[in-house]
């Protein structure tokens, strides 16, 4: 991280402190509370003790993150997150902080100290994090937050800390009730933006007037010309003057979803969705009036408009068009043959590759995202750049360099191949090597070009130069480069390094939200930006610098243009075009021609922009003359040019400058070369291979292949200067004239002095080249020389070395290197190199043993508290099970055995093996089982998930029982049990399938009906039809069909109502009341909430979801059971009457989800054992209770009625007894509970001691 960017992090967060704090008033409905130690009356007459008060929370993201706090304190206090200073301020003031760059993935530590004085106290926190789409995870202070008085250890701040002496705080209240209630906390919309000193930012476009804007750019008269996000392109004006855009017209609907605009003259270039499909077209505005007066075509894309499709198109300063498109979208045109970026290739060795375990981009190949040059007209595309993962906007900086920013894939965070979002210099025929999941090449890649800025992580939208003056000195010059899911705006001040350039960043603006999607620079030299996508908030805003006002810029004589800030911008064309109109092309040519003779640099360079862009096109002569130029950049600049000169003078200047001192010159006349389709001199360009600047050499074994080989072949072959060969090599692989084997020997050849005889950059280079000629076919003698010479390089002090070396090896096989690379593997300290390690060893077959088998899954199981992208756990899960199928049914035994030391591990062998890929296997897996059952470790939970499915796989009888008593006796897993247990389904699952119709989820329900409809068994009792007939309505039209399959199968009787499932079902109640006619109807119950009190979904929510559901207090739950009755007729270990169903152990039999359905629908489902009578007599009174057996009262019939009170019926008194078909357990047990009671009821009755397996589990 560079020191400029560490200074303006302090800057910011020193302006936004000195902007928030400020008086402020109440705000009504706002949601987060005061909080203070409990124990403390904090607001009370005496306040609260003084002294200094600890307190933290912390907050878990699961992806990329950005976020925000904004927090009011009663006293002085310092803030830290994620053990970072972010802040400190006074009491009684609202301040906000960005935490952007800060927050992350995984667990973020929200950690403030306050010094207290005296009187009333308070901590006011409203804080998120909020993830790239958009999820929120707040932070504001609450119940959960904890604090301390006692000055904790430096721990405190990270994640992993010792909460002995910490407690949860005490909630005092929300805002509008608090001492403090005067102070203000609404926010403006300018709040959530934060600047450097001396910048101010203004919103000149409202949301509600241009809605969502996706790309921008100047159109003529001062307008600004937009694209909508699932919209036209608009034209937005400011018709009064004052600054601030108040009106919107189409300027055309014909064209949608546009994410690239470009004014020239009076035609719009766009790229979006069209008439002729999506692409680029060109949209002519001949009368000026800010509405296209028409449309056409100009080259197709195969893709849809996306956010990894077509996006910009930009004017280039030598007055060609350049379109840039993401890694998803493909040009549907003729590639000019003298396309620097012809020649692609996927390059990548150890196969099959990992693609993205989330499935992202698996089936895009190279080249990537890609840049195009094309002519005007659209007759004509050559494609200049490739292996982009999804660039979106593009810029020239004035001496006529490309730029990008680039983006990141978010899920690789963790991942070896991960790339930061970057801004790469776009040099013609560059390869960035961007290829799906972990196939991305690494940088160093001989074949490919570096970074020019890593930014970080990130998501690139527009980008511009800042070639203007209003900004400080230090900024101008620099891109700009906009960052939506940061919410950010950076700029990057690259200057000039040897061929390429280099830089540090920094922040200019940033925001909560901050959803920029494109930049511009105005005439006055502010910065313009507009706002949306992904259905955000709109906008367009300014930014300024300075307290003085900046006029706007024009130009109206030639010499103004020559002095005009800004060349690039679509404002400067215009003046350009009005300059040259007024004052004759003839005039016009002549005085640039003058100025690009005699005028300073930046005049020259200016002068042959306009002409090149404008025209008429500068002269070859003039160019020539300017060849010998003392001014770098106006050499460079020329040599650009000189590439759109096809003549022999042409080619004579251009040997000359490949012998310029300057790298930037010398690469820019190889590309030259190319450009023209010319054959260049060989003798220079071998010279240049050996250059130490990489993009020269990159430049100049581009331009060697336009020479046909054999004129040069040799020379590089006996070459003795080590990148002369590699890059001639690479060169004579892509040309097609070497075999691979010969590739091979020349890399022997190389390495022919060991590790001491070449630099480390040789090396790589001839590691490369090594996989290179793999792919293409290299073996015999030589490839297993190659495999011996590699043992000795590994491992190296290089780690790029040791990957390389690493991966050869395991390409290979050379078993002798499996101990090694398993030993690197444990020793290197970086995670990075570990992955790379384990993933080069998955695709190793000889040199293992038990011990490094062991060693391998020891590492995967380690890497589970290691924090990562979305695809990191299943990236890692895929390659190290890729490892696991290369073992052998022994070796897999071995591992399991081991099962419950490394559980992570254990689930992964299972999940990879088939049971006869594992020796043993009934025995192993049920040996497992039984001691994973057991565990309390980490990770045994899912371990017993996997082996229930993996003996779900066996029809052997004894591993069938042992999942049936499992179904018994673990609730909570009964539902997989019972997908297990259906897959295979056999006559002794009927209890387990047929109950399970009474609770199973859609899938469960489905798979569970349709293994009955494959038994031959029939119900001999009624439930098992009614549950079915009531599955089928729960079911609907997502499966119920499969339940009335069943019914038919049961009966034997058709129903013959077509599709009509509520018909067939009914058919099937009508056959089931005459086959069972006292028993319960088959008809669905609903929870009554107003007797009830709550509803079935509230109360699963809160019960399993919530975390004040999940922990109850078991003490307070015992008062609980009391108050909602339970205890007058049932029995909990020592407390209670056995009258009802005994609940000691109900936690062992039942799902909660079944205990809380069973409490609200108490006639849902009723045990013959507990079913109801209605008793009449022969009075005629009519008695409903539940039949209590008394052997000391043989003549009575005692029955327990619903308030849980007796009543004795004589029987020489009844006349008659009819099965009841209501439950005497009443509705409305928890109508007078809270949730935190009935939370402390299920902790209750959830007690461990009291839920040991029963006997017999059925009853």
């Amino acid at each position: 991280m560079s020191l400029r960017w560490i200074a303006t992090c302090t800057l910011l967060v020193a302006l936004s402190l000195w902007a928030s704090a400020k008086p402020v008033f109440a705000q009504q409905n706002y949601n987060a509370n005061w909080i203070w130690l409990d124990g403390v009356d904090a607001w009370g007459e005496a306040g609260a003790p003084a002294g200094s008060v600890w307190f933290r929370q912390m907050v878990r993201s699961d992806g990329p993150s950005t976020g925000a706090l904004r927090m009011v304190s009663s006293d002085p206090f310092e803030v830290w997150v994620n053990g970072q200073h972010v802040g400190k301020g006074n009491g009684k003031e609202l301040y906000r902080f960005s935490l952007n760059g800060i927050v992350e993935r995984g667990p973020n530590v929200i950690a403030i100290r306050v010094d207290h004085a005296d009187g009333k106290a308070g901590l006011f926190v409203d804080g998120e994090v909020r993830n790239q789409g958009g999820r929120v995870f707040p932070f504001d202070a609450d119940a959960e937050w904890m604090a301390t008085t006692t000055k904790p250890a430096d721990s405190w701040l990270t994640a992993d800390f010792d909460k002995e002496g910490w407690a949860k705080v005490k909630v005092l209240g929300q805002h509008p009730n608090s001492p403090f209630q005067d102070l203000e906390l609404k926010d403006s919309y300018l709040d959530r933006y934060a600047l450097p000193a001396g910048y101010k930012i203004e919103r000149i476009g409202e949301p509600d007037l241009v809605g969502s804007l996706i790309a921008m750019t100047w159109g003529n008269k001062g307008r600004v010309i937009a694209s909508q996000e699932r919209g036209p392109i608009i034209t937005i004006t400011d018709e009064d003057g004052n600054g601030i855009y108040d009106k919107v017209v189409n300027y055309s609907d014909k064209l949608e979803n546009c994410q690239g605009l470009c004014t020239v003259g009076t035609d719009l270039y766009a790229v979006g969705q069209g008439p002729d499909g999506v692409g680029v077209y060109r949209l002519p505005d001949d009368n000026n009036d800010g509405v296209a007066d028409g449309i056409v075509f100009l080259g197709k894309n195969k893709s849809g408009i996306g956010e990894h499709g077509p996006h910009d198109v930009v004017l280039g300063p030598d007055g060609w068009l350049y379109h840039n498109m993401g890694n998803h979208a493909w040009m549907d045109v003729e590639m000019q043959p003298n396309s620097p970026a012809k020649h692609t290739y996927e390059g990548v060795l150890l196969q099959p590759s990992f693609k993205d375990a989330g499935g992202h981009a698996t089936n895009i190949t190279e080249p990537g995202g890609t840049i195009w040059r094309f002519t005007p007209d659209g007759s004509k595309w050559w494609r200049e750049v490739s292996g982009f993962r999804n660039e979106y906007d593009i810029a020239f900086n004035k001496f006529g360099d490309l730029f990008t920013f680039d983006s990141d894939m978010e899920w690789d965070v963790g991942m070896p191949w991960y790339r930061p979002v970057r801004v790469n210099h776009c040099v013609p025929g560059a390869e960035f090597g961007w290829r799906t999941g972990a196939t991305k090449w690494p940088e160093y890649f001989l074949d490919s070009l570096p970074t020019t800025v890593d930014i970080g992580r990130g998501s690139p939208t527009g980008v511009i130069f800042y070639e203007h003056t209003q900004f400080p000195e230090s900024e101008q010059g620099s891109f700009l480069i906009c960052d939506w899911s940061l919410g950010r705006i950076i700029s990057v001040p690259l200057k000039k390094s040897g061929a390429t350039y280099a830089s540090d960043f920094l922040t200019i603006v940033s925001g909560n939200p901050l959803n920029v999607s494109d930049i511009e620079v105005d005439r006055d030299g502010s910065m313009v930006f507009c706002v949306g996508g992904r259905r955000t908030e709109g906008g367009l805003y300014r930014v300024t610098y300075g307290d003085e006002k900046h006029t706007p810029v024009s130009a109206t004589t030639i010499a103004e243009m020559i002095a005009l800030p800004q060349i690039t911008s679509a404002w400067a064309r215009e003046d350009a075009a009005a300059v040259k109109a007024s004052v004759g092309e003839e005039e016009w040519n002549n005085k640039l021609v003058e100025y690009a003779k005699t005028g300073s640099p930046a005049e020259q360079i200016r002068a042959l922009t306009l002409l090149s862009q404008l025209g008429p096109k500068p002269e070859l002569d003039l160019l020539i003359s300017l060849v010998d130029s003392e001014d770098v950049m106006v050499r460079s600049f020329v040599t650009l040019l000189l590439g759109d000169h096809p003549d022999k003078k042409t080619y004579i200047a251009l040997e000359s400058l490949l012998r310029d001192i300057d790298p930037m010159v010398a690469r820019r006349a190889c590309e030259a070369y190319v450009r023209l389709n010319q054959v260049p001199p060989k003798e220079p360009l071998l010279t240049l291979l050996g250059s130490d600047d990489r993009h020269v050499r990159f430049a100049a074994r581009r331009s060697l292949e336009m020479i046909p080989a054999d004129q040069w072949k040799e020379d590089v072959l006996k070459s003795e200067r080590p990148s002369v060969r590699t890059y001639g090599l690479l060169a004579l692989i892509h040309l097609d004239a070497i075999k691979p084997n010969q590739v091979i020997k020349q890399v022997l050849d190389l390495q022919k002095f060991g590790r001491g005889g070449m630099s480390d950059r040789t090396l790589l280079e001839t590691l490369r080249l090594s996989s290179l000629a793999l792919i293409d076919g290299a073996e015999g003698n030589q490839v297993e020389q190659l495999g011996k010479n590699l043992l000795e390089f590994f491992p190296s002090e290089n780690d790029d070395v040791n990957v390389e070396v690493a991966r050869l090896l395991c390409h290979l096989d050379v078993a002798e290197a499996t101990p090694q690379i398993v030993n690197y593997l444990e020793t290197v300290p970086s995670e990075q190199l570990q992955i790379r390690m384990a993933t080069f060893l998955s695709y190793k077959g000889n040199g293992w043993t038990n011990e490094l088998q062991g060693k391998y899954l020891d590492w995967y199981e380690g890497t589970r508290s290691w924090e990562g992208g979305n695809s990191f756990v299943p990236y890692l899960a895929n390659i190290v099970g890729a490892g696991i199928n290369k073992f052998s049914p022994e070796d897999r035994k071995a591992l399991l055995l081991e099962g419950t030391s490394r559980p992570f591990a254990s689930s992964l062998v299972l999940k990879m093996s088939k049971p006869e890929d594992i020796a043993d296997f009934e025995t192993v897996v049920t040996g497992i089982l039984a001691a994973a059952e057991k565990s309390d470790s980490a990770g045994a939970d899912e371990l017993v998930n996997v082996l229930i499915s993996s003996l779900g796989q066996s029809e052997q009888p004894a591993v069938r029982e042992t999942l049936r008593k499992a179904y018994e006796t673990t609730p909570d897993r009964r539902e997989q049990l019972a997908r297990v247990i259906a897959e295979k389904p056999q006559p002794e699952d009927w209890s387990v399938l047929t109950q399970t119709l009474q609770f199973g989820d859609t899938t469960t329900l489905q798979l569970s009906l349709n293994a009955l409809r494959k038994l031959e068994q029939k119900p001999e009792e009624p439930e098992p039809m009614r549950q079915a007939i009531l599955a089928g309505q729960k079911l609907g039209d997502q499966g119920g069909q499969v339940a009335v399959q069943l019914l038919q199968h049961w009966t034997g009787k058709p129903h013959e109502k077509g599709e009509d499932l509520a018909a067939a079902l009914n058919f099937y109640r009508t056959v089931y009341a005459e086959m069972f006619p006292k028993a319960p109807p088959a008809e669905m119950q609903k929870v009554d909430v107003e007797m009830a009190g709550y509803s079935l979904q509230d109360l699963v929510n809160y019960l399993e979801n919530d975390p004040q559901g999940q922990n109850g207090d078991v003490e307070k739950g015992k008062v609980a059971f009391e108050k909602a009755k339970c205890v007058k007729c049932h029995k909990f270990g020592d407390t209670g009457t056995n009258v009802g169903p005994d609940l000691t152990s109900v936690r062992r039999r039942f799902q909660r989800k079944e205990i809380i359905e069973s409490i609200l629908l108490p006639s849902q489902v009723i045990s013959d054992q507990y079913r109801m009578l209605t008793v009449i007599t022969e009075d005629g009174l009519v008695h409903n209770g539940m039949p209590v057996p008394d052997n000391t009262k043989p003549d009575v019939l005692v029955l327990l009625l619903n308030d849980a009170t007796k009543l004795e019926v004589p029987k020489d008194e009844i006349d008659e007894e009819v099965p009841s078909k209501l439950s005497v357990m009443p509705v409305g047990l928890l109508k007078d509970l809270t949730l935190e009671e009935i939370a402390d009821l299920f902790a209750y009755i959830e007690t461990s001691k009291y839920n040991e397996a029963t006997a017999d589990a059925s009853k």
